[in-house]
């Protein structure tokens, strides 16, 4: 939950979920999630990347519970207020995109062995604001995607609860791969504003050949089938609606079975012609 008034920003981190499937955060709990936040603000800032001045404090409350909340000045509108109207400011925005946020995880000292990332994030548009120079700032610091301790070894974070082992597999390509970070920066964009699709791909250097996706063979990416979603809804004209209603249907909370893949793969095809 986040509320913002004309000077602070407070998101509230508590066991509630939408879905009902609701966890414990106790004393231990809230107090390593603490730690994990500022890790990971240390984080990114020295990756260069713009985030507000954050404080994260641990509460108590109803149940013996706890909670954590994190504050932040408010810097502005986030970005999903002003989609842009112009290729010119949709030529900014990617721009900023690139050069504020993933050049900077994409930067040497941010890969680890293997290939991933030390330090991971959501380029979702309503993460980012504009505040009145009109720079970049990435406010969402929640989930902090960094690496943390698990049993004997490290395990990447991608949700404050537990996934199963493909949800997991598909968040962590998501956060913490090149290809994820792209493919749903590029994403992001699209849903915002898909006429400006191709200024979106030229920016960002995305290569064409990862478009070549046979929707019948399509594996159970929600984020390869927005991306190609994206595609197919700038070639032939899909209306921003559409495609809106398409990324709320592959919302990555959502129980995608067999029945539901298959009208995915429907929709893509019947939007194809």
């Amino acid at each position: 939950m986040v509320n913002c008034d004309n000077s602070r920003a407070l998101k509230v981190i508590t066991g509630a979920r939408p879905n009902g499937q609701n966890f414990t955060i106790d004393e231990a709990k809230a107090n390593e999630i603490r730690e994990h936040l500022y890790n990971y603000v240390a984080g990114l800032l020295d990756l260069n990347i713009r985030i507000p001045e954050t404080r994260v404090e641990v509460v108590k409350i109803d149940g013996g519970q706890f909670a954590v909340l994190i504050r932040q000045p408010c810097i502005g509108p986030d970005q999903t207020t002003s989609p842009p109207k112009t290729k010119g400011a949709a030529r900014r925005l990617a721009q900023q995109m690139r050069a504020g946020f993933v050049d900077k995880l994409y930067c040497r000292t941010n890969h680890r062995p293997g290939g991933l990332f030390r330090f991971g994030a959501d380029p979702k548009v309503s993460n980012f604001c504009h505040n009145g120079d009109n720079s970049l700032w990435l406010v969402d610091v929640c989930p902090p995607r960094l690496w943390v301790t698990s049993g004997s070894g490290e395990k990447p974070m991608v949700e404050m609860f537990a996934l199963d082992e493909e949800r997991q597999g598909i968040e962590v390509w998501k956060h913490f791969t090149p290809a994820g970070v792209l493919v749903n920066t590029l994403t992001q964009l699209g849903a915002l504003s898909i006429a400006h699709w191709d200024i979106f791909k030229g920016e960002l250097g995305f290569p064409d050949q990862l478009l070549e996706i046979d929707i019948q063979g399509l594996q159970p990416n929600v984020y390869q089938a927005r991306l190609l979603a994206c595609e197919l809804g700038w070639q032939y004209g899909i209306h921003q609606s559409e495609l809106k209603a398409f990324f709320d249907k592959t919302h990555f909370e959502r129980k995608l079975g067999p029945k539901q893949w298959a009208a995915i793969k429907a929709e893509l095809l019947a939007w194809r012609g």
